[in-house]
């Protein structure tokens, strides 16, 4: 009994050590490939002036979008649908710390419901875009957007803004496939080092002579 009780406790020893080895290598790989997403996780749209859903009195010239992190307006940059279902590009905007932009609309957006539509690039380079939409009543008086570009307002406010949940699901899944190699490979090697305990074992104990 005596001389397998130091065997016992060198393979629980050996499994204890397997599995840290195991943890440690999946918080590894997690932090990896956490890291990549962080700048995309924390950039995207926080609010604006004036925010959605919300009803003006007067013609709107100026409109404030403000991002959670730095960003670089791309593609169409800033447009607006109109009531009477033009889109009307911004005729300038401007920022300070490329998170705060003063977008400014000329003729100003009046007479209904107004959407406006943003397209940036985040600091990784990950293209995010976004809209929102708000009422501009005129002497008391607002319409409905017409469609007489053939896009209705739902339509233009549609947007495609997946491929950070792509990026962040393709991660994820890259990620917990190597975690299932590195544990199959930590039980496997287990098992090959429990295996060759065992035969030791027995070798030992054919080849030791009987005690008088």
């Amino acid at each position: 009994m005596s001389s397998q009780t130091p065997q016992r406790t060198a393979k629980r020893s050996g499994v204890a050590h397997r599995m840290v080895m195991a943890i440690g290598l999946l918080l590894g790989l997690g932090a990896a490939f956490a890291a990549p997403t962080t700048v995309s996780a924390h950039t995207g749209f926080e609010s604006s002036t004036p925010s959605s859903g919300s009803e003006i009195e007067e013609p709107v010239d100026l409109v404030t979008i403000v991002f959670t992190g730095e960003s670089t307006p791309v593609g169409d940059e800033f447009i607006a649908l109109t009531p009477a279902g033009i889109v009307q590009q911004a005729a300038s905007f401007e920022t300070v710390d490329n998170k705060v932009f003063s977008v400014r609309f000329d003729p100003p957006l009046a007479g209904g419901q107004v959407g406006v539509r943003w397209n940036v690039q985040a600091a990784d380079a990950h293209p995010i875009e976004g809209a929102f939409a708000f009422t501009v009543n005129t002497n008391g008086q607002s319409t409905t957007a017409a469609t007489a570009t053939g896009a209705s307002l739902d339509e233009f406010l549609e947007t495609n803004d997946s491929g950070g949940i792509g990026q962040v699901a393709g991660l994820v899944g890259v990620a917990g496939a190597l975690a299932a190699v590195v544990i199959a490979v930590v039980v496997l090697r287990g098992r090959r080092d429990e295996a060759g305990e065992r035969r030791a074992a027995t070798e030992a104990t054919r080849v030791t002579p009987d005690g008088p």
